[in-house]
């Protein structure tokens, strides 16, 4: 059944098709030629193919084949996952709460310095 992104929690299986937009992180339980455009997250141009499997708990979130992710959409084939994170906690979400801070104020002497340096 079709339920808005809104209603996804942890525990729903997803039912991924070409155009799809992911709705939450999640493990693939099936894959038949899934490929993923990730280049939002990772910044890989390319489609990446997604398989089901068991990773390293340490894999780089580039290399992890088996997952799937908030903000990257299906580019070609189908599949089912288990959503494990939705919102902040998804690493998409991660990112995005990283650009809410605001870099350090430098001490205004420290810039005239730099200025008078350039």
């Amino acid at each position: 059944m079709e339920i808005p992104v809104e209603e996804i929690v942890p525990g729903d299986i997803v039912v991924l098709n070409a155009g799809d937009v992911i709705p939450g992180d999640g493990l693939l339980l099936e894959s038949n030629n899934l490929f993923l455009n990730e280049a939002a997250l990772t910044g890989e141009t390319f489609p990446v193919e997604k398989t089901v499997g068991v990773l390293p708990s340490d894999t780089p979130l580039a290399k992890r084949t088996n997952s799937v992710f908030t903000g990257t959409y299906v580019a070609n084939g189908t599949g089912r996952a288990l959503v494990v994170k939705i919102g902040s906690e998804t690493e998409f979400g991660k990112v995005s709460e990283t650009l809410n801070l605001k870099p350090p104020e430098t001490d205004s002497s420290t810039a005239s310095a730099i200025s008078a340096t350039c």
